[in-house]
């Protein structure tokens, strides 16, 4: 076992050591396209005796090892299972996408080991070796899905405005789906009537209107240099937390505020015929926020099942001057005072402080949200909804890394119109926007 052992590492070293020479030749511009194919054709070859080779090295280190460990007693040995454990670890043994990124730079410049190739041809297991277009710009190697989901989870990090909107994942790039818009105090669509007895029931057919919602495409497309790929705690941070959000940031506005073209129809956009825009007191004063407007708010939301309110942190020194017509405090916590921090709440509902709201004074500064009035759906699949690629040749002469994220979101409010109440000539709808003051 031991000898064979040895002959499977030293030709696992000279695959890769003629896979590194094999791309130094396809960066020679004056190649001919016969000898091109050529190479490429070698390559593919070295490829596949490269994985056979690593997968029996995993299987005859491992059987060694558990050699050692058998337990006889005489008559009977205790069974070991012997299988390769690196895809039991979704980071496939890197530390972070940094160390990862940093391997795979020495992959291409040919600087890495034949135990680094090795890594990274198992990193992606059990597909693990990709080819860019037409195989000219040399190998690249999938991403292990840790990091993946890394950047997906941190898009979807608690508390925030997608999550709130409970997005339903698909795997097509566009969703067709039936919109009822009828009321229970309605004469259209499923009502309840009452029938004296022995009398012939009336059916109310029910009312749908059928939708199609795209998945618009949203991507962050980073680049870094060579200084850069060599700093692993700079180059993490920017490719994990920066790059996870900026995309939550953009998906969010575009859920508030975004018109629908090429983007999500945004719950207090101008484009949603739906909202309701409540308008300020008599004679009230600029920049300030009333107990009576947000009453007037509150009263014009049509389902108040886990709905928020999202509030401009502009706003807050107006709502700290709030006071009721006997002198209290409306906003400040009566137990504690100013120093026991913001209240989380106004009229029961949960506030969110977002920057996607308008500043103060400005339409939408205070917008109170009934989400389940609002149809959000991202694309799902393999890799939770977050395609994830990297290149090491796009900007190869400018010693330049890309790396490029895909998210698919798409978004629109279940109302076409406000809808009128049972009694009252008040609209109601599940977005409702303060008027500038």
């Amino acid at each position: 076992m031991a000898s064979r052992l040895t002959s499977l590492k030293d030709r696992q070293a000279e695959i890769a050591k003629a896979q590194q020479a094999n791309a130094g030749k396809l960066e020679d511009a004056t190649l001919t396209a016969a000898a091109r194919a050529t190479i490429v054709a070698e390559s593919k070859a070295l490829q596949a005796e490269f994985e056979t080779v690593c997968d029996e090295i995993a299987v005859l280190e491992q059987a060694a090892a558990a050699q050692k460990r058998q337990i006889a007693d005489g008559t009977q040995k205790v069974r070991v299972e012997v299988r390769d454990r690196v895809e039991d670890d979704p980071r496939r043994g890197f530390k972070s996408l940094a160390e990862f990124a940093m391997l795979t730079r020495s992959a291409v410049t040919n600087q890495a080991t034949a135990d680094q190739m090795g890594r990274l041809y198992r990193a992606g297991a059990p597909t693990n070796v990709m080819q860019e277009a037409g195989g000219v710009s040399g190998e690249g190697f999938l991403v292990p899905p840790q990091f993946r989901q890394e950047i997906f989870q941190l898009v979807f990090a608690d508390e925030g405005i997608l999550q709130s909107l409970s997005p339903e994942p698909t795997d097509s790039n566009s969703v067709e789906f039936n919109g009822d818009e009828t009321t229970p105090w309605g004469s259209t669509g499923v009502t309840a009537s009452w029938r004296a007895e022995i009398t012939q029931m009336t059916a109310t057919p029910a009312v749908t209107k059928p939708r199609i919602q795209k998945l618009h495409e949203l991507f962050a497309f980073v680049t870094a240099d060579g200084e850069l790929l060599q700093d692993a705690a700079r180059l993490n941070d920017r490719l994990t937390a920066k790059a996870g959000a900026a995309i939550r940031w953009k998906a969010e506005e575009a859920l508030v505020n975004g018109d629908g073209v090429g983007k999500p129809l945004g719950i207090a956009s101008s484009k949603n015929a739906s909202l309701v825009v409540v308008a300020k007191d008599s004679g009230q004063a600029a920049s300030t926020v009333t107990i009576l407007n947000l009453g007037n708010m509150f009263s014009r939301l049509l389902d108040r099942d886990g709905a928020f309110w999202l509030i401009h942190p502009s706003v807050i020194p107006a709502l700290l001057a709030l006071n009721t017509s006997n002198g209290f405090p409306v906003f400040i916590p009566n137990n504690q005072g100013i120093t026991g921090g913001l209240a989380s709440t106004l009229l029961g509902l949960p506030i969110k402080w977002s920057t996607h709201s308008a500043a103060l004074t400005s339409q939408g500064d205070i917008i109170l949200v009934g989400p389940r009035g609002y149809y959000a759906s991202v694309k799902s699949g393999g890799d939770y909804g977050m395609k994830f690629d990297m290149s090491l040749h796009l900007f190869f002469d400018y010693n330049v890394a890309a790396f490029r994220w895909i998210f698919r979101l798409g978004g629109q409010p279940f109302l076409s119109a406000a809808v009128s109440p049972a009694k009252g000539s008040n609209t109601l709808s599940h977005c409702i926007a303060l008027a500038s003051r």
